[in-house]
């Protein structure tokens, strides 16, 4: 075959498998069962609970694969695997890795792993040690500070591309949240114009990445409009014209569903004009609404309110007038 067109082909290969990995998305499927690992953490259903690995008798990948690559990490990576689990209320797992039977040289080079946070599966942070001890040997990797019932992601990986069986027992098993009705609470009455937020409590456990939790709210529109993002514990939103709405804000869990607000009635409404009345001595001035009057009769004071609209002053000036004797 000629030689530019083989490059040619590899090129294209290669542009075919950067193309593929720019556009990866993580797997949103939870598993039913005990699942194969993927051999990419986008190919990895979500276990909702980790001790469903707990036993899990399995293998390095024979061969090469190397579909993901973290940057974070205290070796090379050769034939790597994932399983992508939801992380319990603990926060804290450990994964306990029993070796046996590796092909490496001298004496079985063994196995190394670490866990991932990563919200589009192509880009990851590690949220454990690195075990990488080189040789055939048992040991462990521990995951802390993980935001509970959020999807994490641990690699197995063969050092130096080694074979092994490895048997993985699992500590902090999950514990599914308790349902607990949302209660919305922000300004009610508002007037058209103004810009206010509103908070939902309690909120989930943790605004996740690659959605494992999932904020929606509702009854904003058409009276109103909610300004930047839409899909967290508290929301900031313009009411643009009068009416009547009500708010409510779900969550959901892919493993364990969700909860639903309390309804939380609004009423966008101008606000009254306020009148102040002032009895003056003919010729001299008084102070209202911040404006200093001289003149007899309305004047109209103009104010913005705290909740960002305009408000009315009706400022009643009624002269006193002089007694002659």
């Amino acid at each position: 075959m000629n030689r530019s067109f083989t490059l040619y082909l590899t090129l294209i290969a290669f542009i075919s498998l950067v193309s593929q990995k720019l556009n990866a998305q993580c797997n949103q499927n939870i598993c039913t069962t005990l699942p194969p690992p993927g051999l990419c953490a986008e190919d990895a259903c979500i276990m909702c609970d980790p001790c469903l690995l707990d036993g899990y008798m399995g293998s390095t990948v024979p061969g090469s694969n190397t579909c993901d690559v973290p940057g974070p990490f205290c070796g090379s990576i050769e034939n790597n695997q994932w399983f992508a689990f939801m992380a319990p209320p603990s926060g804290t797992v450990t994964f306990n890795f029993t070796v046996t039977s590796c092909q490496g040289v001298p004496n079985g080079s063994g196995i190394q792993a670490e866990v991932y946070s990563t919200a589009d599966c192509n880009t990851f942070v590690s949220v454990s040690n690195c075990w990488s001890p080189g040789s055939q040997q048992n040991g462990a990797v521990t995951a802390t500070g993980l935001d509970p019932y959020c999807t994490y992601y641990l690699m197995i990986d063969g050092w130096a591309g080694d074979f092994c069986d490895f048997i993985i027992n699992v500590t902090d098993c999950q514990v599914p949240p308790t349902p607990t009705p949302i209660v919305i609470s922000g300004p009610t009455p508002v007037c058209p114009g103004s810009i206010v937020q509103y908070t939902m409590s309690p909120p989930p456990s943790a605004n996740c990445q690659n959605n494992s939790n999932s904020i929606i709210w509702s009854g904003v529109e058409p009276f109103g409009t909610i300004i930047g993002p839409n899909d967290q514990p508290t929301i900031t939103v313009q009411w643009n014209s009068v009416g009547a709405t009500v708010l409510n804000v779900t969550t959901n869990n892919i493993c364990f569903g969700g909860n639903t607000s309390i309804p939380f009635p609004v009423t966008i409404e101008p606000i009254p004009p306020t009148v102040i009345e002032q009895d003056v001595c003919l010729g001299e001035c008084t102070t209202c609404a911040g404006l200093t009057i001289c003149d007899p009769g309305l004047t109209v004071v103009s104010l913005q309110s705290w909740l960002g609209c305009d408000s009315v002053i009706n400022c009643i000036v009624n002269p006193i007038v002089p007694v002659v004797n």
